[in-house]
């Protein structure tokens, strides 16, 4: 029937997209028993990382922090990505933290660019929030994509063969002008954007 035959396409997509991730966290060396902090913005990527790491969380024994950092960029849309964020982890009973960065102040203090100001400021507090966890380490919704645009960007500054590297599944890093290394994990590299928009989907997500 049409509905056994949308169950099934639900289960292959569930299957595939799970697969790549259980494949992903191997690679990122997490261990069974790990808790994990995820830089979860509430997009498609990080959305669909956090509710295949809940599916998975018994299987291994993961605790889930879902840690959502509100920008302050664009004051009314950073409410509502916070408080859309916060449905999702609690639609998958997953623990929720929020914290708030002024990173248009941070930006002009420092005189560097708004981006380079939020992705100081978001893994700066990601690293604090995985210290007082004791996380074993920081999830990030890296996909495939992210993965080639990386060498590509890389290989048109001009980077050396050695240099044309991408981003690894595991690796630490550590936060200019401070003492902090974050080890961050990126079990979906191998995983193309498009199955976690699929996975999403076919969650109500």
């Amino acid at each position: 029937s049409l509905k056994s035959l949308s169950s099934q396409i639900q289960m292959s997509t569930d299957s595939k997209f799970l697969e790549h991730l259980r494949t992903g966290l191997k690679l990122a060396s997490v261990p069974n028993g790990a808790t994990l902090i995820v830089a979860f913005s509430g997009g498609p990527d990080s959305s669909a990382l956090l509710a295949g790491l809940a599916n998975l969380a018994d299987d291994h024994n993961y605790s889930l922090v879902a840690a959502h950092i509100n920008h302050q960029i664009r004051a009314e849309a950073s409410r509502s990505d916070q408080l859309a964020a916060q449905a999702i982890a609690e639609s998958l009973q997953v623990e929720f933290v929020t914290e708030t960065v002024d990173v248009p102040a941070i930006a002009v203090e420092k005189n560097i660019s708004v981006e380079s100001a939020a992705r100081h400021a978001r893994y700066q507090v990601l690293s604090q929030i995985a210290q007082s966890s004791n996380a074993f380490g920081v999830v990030t919704g890296h996909t495939r994509g992210d993965q080639a645009e990386t060498v590509l960007l890389h290989a048109t500054r001009g980077a050396g063969l050695k240099g044309i590297s991408g981003m690894n599944y595991q690796s630490v890093l550590k936060i200019p002008d401070s003492d902090i290394e974050l080890n961050v994990l990126r079990p979906m590299l191998g995983t193309p954007r498009s199955e976690c928009i699929e996975y999403c989907e076919k969650h109500g997500i």
